[in-house]
């Protein structure tokens, strides 16, 4: 059911138009917190298997991979003042390597010039 029909049920029910702008910003928040954690699993599958196919990680070397870089999302995640362009940035400046976004779901990947 999408938003419009749980407004029309919701209304229908007699519940207050105040309740019912509640029910829909829970919604809409839960909505995108599971809409980046199916995210992260897709990543996370696509570290895991790169590695595989890359370098014939074995399941140890991946789940330290997994865990480093679970380290580094948490850093963005559990800290108000750091976000991903952060870790961008330090990608720059350590190995020269940009990441940005494309069209679409693409991503590109250069090496800075400097």
């Amino acid at each position: 059911m999408n938003m419009k029909g749980v407004t029309m049920y919701l209304r229908s029910r007699g519940i207050p138009p105040s309740m019912v702008r509640q029910i829909q910003l829970v919604l809409v928040h839960d909505a995108i917190t599971q809409g980046r954690a199916m995210q992260y699993d897709r990543i996370y599958a696509g570290i895991a298997l790169m590695l595989r196919k890359c370098y014939g990680f074995g399941l140890e070397r991946i789940m330290r991979g997994l865990h480093c870089f679970d380290d580094i999302a948490g850093s963005v995640i559990d800290n108000p003042e750091k976000d991903w362009t952060d870790i961008m940035q330090e990608l720059k400046d350590e190995t020269g390597i940009v990441v940005r976004s494309g069209d679409g779901d693409r991503v590109f990947f250069e090496i800075d010039a400097k």
